[in-house]
């Protein structure tokens, strides 16, 4: 079967290892994201309305805490860390369709190799280099190339 010994083909099985290592480095960023960066919005407990306001507490909210137990820090890392995350989950997609286009398709094997092992550093290194600096010009030109 032609199927069968495409898919046993060590160009195939290193392809399908480019897009699973790929795929591990996105699931531990999804997992880190999760664990340690929280969302926009706070965590709020409501306290006892009767209680006084703080002094400086807006009154309309000073019925409300925020509980910084419950909630995970919201900073520039959160928001740079969600890039970095969004960025692996979209290069992974990309990957997997391509990859599974190729195998179902039973198309080209050592030249497929080479790009899904190109893509998956160059996904990398975009995902790094917009948590890094995080800038318009950085994802302007990594989305032209």
């Amino acid at each position: 079967n032609s199927v069968s010994s495409f898919v046993g083909d060590s160009y195939v099985r290193s392809t399908w290892i480019a897009f699973f290592t790929l795929w591990v480095f996105w699931g531990l960023s999804y997992i880190f994201r999760h664990v340690f960066v929280r969302d926009a919005e706070a965590v709020n407990v409501t306290a006892d309305p009767a209680a006084p306001a703080v002094p400086g507490q807006d009154p309309e909210t000073a019925h409300t805490k925020t509980n910084f137990f419950l909630s995970k820090a919201q900073t520039n890392f959160g928001r740079r860390f969600n890039n970095f995350e969004r960025a692996l989950r979209h290069s992974l997609f990309m990957l997997l369709c391509v990859v599974v286009l190729n195998t179902l398709g039973v198309g080209s094997t050592r030249a497929v190799l080479i790009l899904a092992w190109i893509f998956v550093v160059f996904a990398i290194l975009y995902a790094i280099a917009d948590f890094i600096f995080e800038h318009r010009f950085i994802r302007t030109g990594f989305s032209i190339i």
